[in-house]
């Protein structure tokens, strides 16, 4: 009979894999949500020429003549203020307003789609309105969107007399209403594979990445904690897996953010789509694509921070900036992206700043006196656009360090309460008193000399911020958990345990010394050493078969 002790049971937390899946699931097709809004990549060029407004080319005035005939009273149901043609893809807007001009506010700002209107459009309206009448020929008045003069879009908008939102028996000639049609350019067949391929690249690269650096690290830990106990005082019979998920771990990648960056610049006629779509509140639908889609330029955010990254670990000031949470930092940009957009279409005076932003050129000398412009260049907007979501988490971290500084000045209950449980978790019942007090010690300048081992490497990270390999964006959701139990299936331990990646070993002040020496545990531990308040040696003990995790 064998005297070997027997192998414990290692488990995989089932709720944690089922939330690191959905997680993993939505990093894969992140850079096919795009879709959702955009023109399907394998659509022929057939299929939008059904009629002769696909067959026309890049010019609006040509495209321009067509829609008073498929949009108007007729042909729209009364009481509809947005709706989304599929058919020939074109987002249709519907506006009334007072042929009375003599207010004090010009009554073009409350015209759906007046964030695209050219300078001159806007100035003229009161004569626009003016110069429609039922005995008249329709005004139609067309401009073109281009970015670095490549076109991206068409505007259209002509004014009915009457009240074309209600019926006809109760319209009144004392209003008229704008039709605003926006439509952005379909691009030809090779473009939109080349960048279906662009994106599936992508997917592509993400998958490599969370296996490769994630999944397959979680399961070196399963198979070491088979073989070899969590440390040498184990005394579990059996682990569970607590599983985190990768997401953060994408995100640190520069290239992969600036390449998504890039994405977006690429597909910046449905970026002005989405700006339409929030700025209404009729369709909900439509306005919730519109936040999906502008919540995109959080990329914008997490380019800032790795590049950040670099600059900090180069001139060993990681101590700047605190790592920023992508969950929040993901829910600020949507808000940010989308809402805040609907939010200043109120604001005529930050509709006027828009408007400076845009650049007319081909400027028309023989149209109408109160319309020239026709042509606009936003390639400087989108600029500024994505420079804005840039910054993004400075103005997040701002924000959170002020309301971190009321919480703790009003009250000191709440934030014992939200930290009991990271405290738990974070802290092993084995290691409760080094562990526990790391954070005490490595704050007290008192103690002259001490050895600080085991416990998370987080109270490590927040003492001495050079010793992380991401100092801007958290890396805490990709950690994991190992539950120990005993013989008799009680819990005894919660050790939470951190990818060695993580600990930077070359660019800190002080390189950690490696000990190449194999430990019997199953993941790394790191020991520091501090003296008259400052580290003097710090040595990183690899566990077995070269661990890629430390507890």
């Amino acid at each position: 009979m064998s005297n070997q002790p027997e192998r414990p049971d290692v488990k995989l937390h089932a709720k944690s894999v089922f939330l690191s899946a959905c997680f993993f699931v939505n990093l894969l097709f992140m850079p096919l949500k795009g879709y959702l809004s955009e023109v399907s990549p394998f659509a022929s060029d057939a299929s939008y020429d059904r009629v002769q407004i696909g067959q026309l080319t890049f010019d609006a005035s040509e495209f321009a003549q067509y829609l008073p005939l498929l949009y108007n009273a007729s042909t729209i149901d009364p009481g509809v203020v947005y709706f989304y043609d599929s058919q020939y893809g074109v987002d249709v807007m519907r506006s009334v307003v007072k042929d009375d001009a003599q207010g004090t506010l010009n009554p073009v700002y409350s015209i759906l789609g007046v964030p695209y209107f050219p300078a001159d459009l806007k100035q003229s309206w009161p004569r626009v309105l003016t110069n429609n009448s039922s005995i008249e020929p329709l005004t139609i008045i067309a401009w073109n969107i281009t970015v670095l003069t490549a076109p991206a879009s068409m505007s259209v908008i002509w004014v009915v007399p009457g009240n074309d939102l209600v019926d006809c028996s109760q319209a009144t000639k004392a209003v008229s209403t704008v039709y605003y049609v926006y439509r952005p350019v379909v691009k030809i067949l090779f473009w939109r594979l080349f960048k279906a391929f662009y994106r599936l690249c992508l997917v592509v690269w993400i998958f490599v990445l969370t296996t490769k650096h994630y999944y397959c690290h979680v399961r070196h830990l399963h198979t070491s904690l088979q073989i070899a106990p969590l440390h040498a005082n184990s005394r579990a019979a059996r682990y569970e897996i607590v599983v985190g998920e990768p997401t953060c771990l994408v995100l640190s990648s520069p290239w992969l953010c600036l390449m998504f960056v890039m994405d977006i610049c690429a597909s910046t006629e449905y970026v002005g789509q989405a700006c339409l779509r929030v700025c209404q509140t009729e369709n909900w639908f439509y306005f919730a694509l519109g936040l999906l889609y502008l919540g995109r330029t959080v990329w914008s955010a997490y380019t800032t921070l790795t590049l950040l990254n670099v600059v900090l670990k180069h001139f060993n000031k990681a101590s700047f900036f605190t790592p920023a949470n992508t969950t929040i930092l993901a829910m600020v940009a949507t808000c940010a992206g989308g809402g805040v957009v609907a939010i200043q279409k109120q604001w005529p005076q930050v509709l006027d700043l828009y408007t400076t932003l845009f650049l007319p050129y081909n400027i028309a000398a023989d149209q109408a006196e109160f319309h020239r412009i026709t042509h606009m260049d936003i390639a400087f907007i989108m600029i500024v656009y994505l420079s804005t979501m840039g910054i993004l988490p400075f103005a997040v971290a701002g924000c959170s360090s002020l309301w971190k500084m009321w919480v703790h000045s009003h009250t000191a209950r709440t934030t014992r309460m939200m930290n009991s449980f990271t405290t738990i978790l974070i802290a092993t019942t084995r290691r409760q008193s080094s562990s526990g007090s790391l954070v005490r010690r490595l704050g007290a300048s008192e103690i002259s000399v001490e050895i600080c081992t085991g416990g998370s490497v987080y109270p490590l990270f927040q003492h001495a911020p050079d010793f992380q390999a991401q100092c801007t964006i958290s890396q805490r959701g990709g950690d994991c958990y190992v539950l120990s139990y005993d013989k008799h299936d009680r819990l005894i331990e919660v050790t939470r345990v951190t990818l060695a990646s993580q600990i930077d070993r070359c660019m800190v002040a002080h390189p950690l010394q490696i000990n190449e020496v194999t430990t019997a545990a199953a993941v790394g531990r790191l020991v520091v050493t501090k003296r008259d308040d400052m580290f003097s040696t710090a040595m990183f003990h690899r566990g077995l078969a070269d661990s890629p995790w430390v507890a």
